[in-house]
């Protein structure tokens, strides 16, 4: 599992997620990444597309997002 900071979030993904981490940061503004990962947070989980139509969620728990395919 890897582990990486965006925007002040630990995110958790697998090891071959570099793709998903490049798209996150690249692709996606603050405020969505803000409205994705703020509603996880809230809910418990999230979910969302990226531009290639993939399927992600989002799990948070104890201060950790877990990002995984759908």
């Amino acid at each position: 599992m890897k582990e990486s900071i965006l925007h002040g979030c630990r995110i958790h993904m697998n090891d071959d997620a570099s793709d998903l981490m490049l798209y996150l940061e690249n692709h996606l503004d603050t405020d969505e990444f803000n409205t994705i990962f703020g509603y996880a947070k809230h809910k418990g989980t999230a979910y969302f597309q990226d531009h290639e139509r993939h399927h992600f969620f989002i799990e948070f728990d104890d201060d950790v997002y877990t990002v995984n395919e759908r």
